[in-house]
């Protein structure tokens, strides 16, 4: 809101409406990050065996996962979109209320940590980033306008990046080094 009316003020004053942009002598409030939620590799193993058969169709979680579409993105997809169309039982159209409550139950029979639709948006962009995918091609694949956002979202340290990052400083640390010498008792 306050760019916005930074912004409008500023017009303003160009145009000689106001005799000052005021927004220009406070401070923006601070946003916090919001909390990502994701699963780690265990959660979704565990949890993908359960859409097979599923009447929605491993299709439609395995896309999720996979690409990082929103849920509208998916549910509202149009046949010139994608070579694929997800309906419901019956043909028709997913609600996203129906597949809220079909997202928690399998998840609930899945015995894994439950996440809102959305965090499987947030899984896939972690699982990229885990796997080395460039972050320029995570957030080109997400939408998303500038490396920086998908960064400042996405690029949370998880275990696996810890591990990662000691074993990498570890190789380097030790490249050149002669190995110990192994002694037989």
């Amino acid at each position: 809101m306050h760019s916005i009316r930074h912004k409008a003020l500023k017009d303003a004053e160009g145009l000689g409406l106001v005799a000052f942009n005021a927004a220009a002598r406070v401070s923006p409030p601070s946003v916090p990050m919001p909390t990502v939620r994701t699963w780690q590799a265990e959660h979704y193993l565990a949890f993908l065996p359960r859409t097979s058969g599923d009447h929605y169709g491993e299709a439609l979680w395995l896309l999720a996962l996979a690409t990082g579409m929103r849920e509208g993105e998916i549910l509202a997809g149009r046949w010139r979109d994608l070579d694929l169309v997800l309906p419901n039982e019956r043909g028709g159209p997913i609600w996203p209320r129906n597949l809220t409550r079909h997202s928690n139950l399998l998840q609930e029979r899945s015995g894994v940590l439950r996440l809102r639709f959305h965090d499987l948006r947030h899984t896939s962009a972690t699982i990229a980033l885990e796997t080395g995918v460039p972050v320029k091609v995570v957030a080109e694949r997400l939408g998303h306008a500038s490396t920086r956002f998908t960064r400042d979202i996405y690029l949370h340290v998880s275990p696996h990046m810890r591990n990662e990052a000691a074993t990498l400083i570890g190789q380097a640390l030790n490249r050149g080094r002669p190995k110990p010498a192994v002694t037989k008792l």
